[in-house]
């Protein structure tokens, strides 16, 4: 039977078996490689962490933008409707009791609703409805079989109540409305009385097509991200999809200060508060797609590094096999000698100072050893002839 080979173990090939050539051609190999995987590593990590910030200015800035325009049209609205309810038709239509006294305001209701279509261009309709009795007027673009105001008014607000101000204001931004064929922001201001203070008479519907909403659900420039218009509880109010209205935001908890940006379930996650309203406006972006670009610098990188690496191996190589060819062939001289052949020299033409320094020692080395021979053989000659 074969007797299995003993595995050495490397510390040994190390100490006994491998020549100093053959474990400086290691060491080197050992280094070179190991650089090349540094200089990898970190270029993909500041190339990856280059786009990622990149990535996140662009849009903290286009959030910021956003942020301020939807700011911007929420406080329109809001002095929109103060002004409104301080209208005396509106307070006494939304104060009246019984139906008789609000029809002989009705119709100046109905004038007060059309200014105010008349100067918010993209209003679709706009209705008061008296608290007291829950008759209201409606005044729109569309009618209210296309709308399906009084079916939906109701439900809506009771489901974004919770997301009132301090003015109790209530915003809605869903497709809840025109039976959800297109999403739309409603704002429900209450009717505040003016003759007894914190008494609410009725509120004010006025449902809108904003142009954040228009902005959310378009296409964004970078692709493969998302931004959703989002409550403090991470509930999403409008998206980019009909579908995202219904959904919550898996992040919300996450979702801290007035700005920010955080990594989480393998997403670059950027924010911006809407000014003091209960909204944040949210940027989402798969980091696969965000350094998907880089793979293919990275992969020019990679083979760029790895063939600088084979030219300094190659070269590596050869600079030690010239540093220790006078090394080898001493030694290849050495066992020609101690096969017999004492007649050996190295000629220390074409070596270095070093090497021609070891090649004249053994040179050297050689002609005593002849000379110490000759000595016997001339000794034993004596010897024999003496014995004669």
């Amino acid at each position: 039977m074969r007797k299995k080979r003993q595995k050495v173990k490397f510390r040994e090939k190390w100490r006994k078996l491998w020549s100093v050539e053959k474990k400086i051609h290691f060491v080197m190999l050992t280094v070179i490689i190991s650089l090349t995987l540094i200089a990898i590593i970190v270029s993909t990590v500041f190339l990856t962490n280059a786009l990622t910030e990149q990535n996140r200015q662009y849009a903290s800035e286009q959030l910021g933008i956003m942020a301020s325009d939807c700011e911007g049209n929420l406080e329109q609205y809001k002095a929109l409707m103060i002004a409104t309810v301080l209208d005396d038709s509106i307070q006494e239509y939304c104060r009246s009791e019984s139906l008789q006294t609000a029809d002989k305001v009705s119709d100046n209701v109905y004038r007060v609703l059309q200014n105010i279509l008349n100067i918010q261009s993209n209003a679709n309709f706009v209705a008061v409805i008296n608290g007291r009795n829950e008759k209201y007027v409606y005044n729109g673009n569309s009618g209210m079989t296309e709308t399906n105001f009084e079916e939906i008014y109701e439900t809506d607000y009771n489901e974004n109540i919770k997301n009132q101000d301090s003015n109790n204001i209530v915003f809605s931004f869903s497709n809840h409305y025109y039976r959800g064929k297109k999403y739309t922001l409603t704002a429900y201001f209450p009717v505040f009385s003016s003759q007894h203070v914190g008494e609410i008479n009725g509120t004010i519907v006025m449902n809108l097509d904003d142009n954040i909403l228009t902005q959310l659900q378009k296409k964004r420039k970078v692709p493969y991200s998302q931004m959703y218009l989002t409550d403090m509880e991470g509930r999403i109010v409008s998206g980019n999809q009909e579908k995202e209205s219904a959904d919550k935001v898996r992040y919300g908890k996450w979702l801290k200060g007035n700005s920010g940006s955080i990594q989480k379930e393998g997403k670059l996650i950027n924010y911006q508060k809407v000014g003091e309203w209960n909204y944040y406006l949210i940027d989402e972006m798969p980091l696969f797609y965000l350094y998907k670009d880089c793979i293919g610098v990275i992969g020019i990188l990679l083979i760029s590094t790895v063939i600088i690496m084979l030219i300094a191996v190659i070269i590596s190589r050869k600079l030690i096999g010239s540093l220790y060819a006078p090394m080898n062939k001493i030694i290849q001289k050495m066992n020609a000698v101690s096969k017999g052949n004492l007649r050996t020299r190295i000629s220390n033409t074409d070596m270095d100072r070093d090497s021609q320094q070891l090649a004249d020692g053994f040179n050297l080395m050689m002609n005593e050893i002849d000379v110490l021979l000759g000595k016997v053989k001339k000794e034993q000659e004596q010897l024999n002839q003496m014995k004669l």
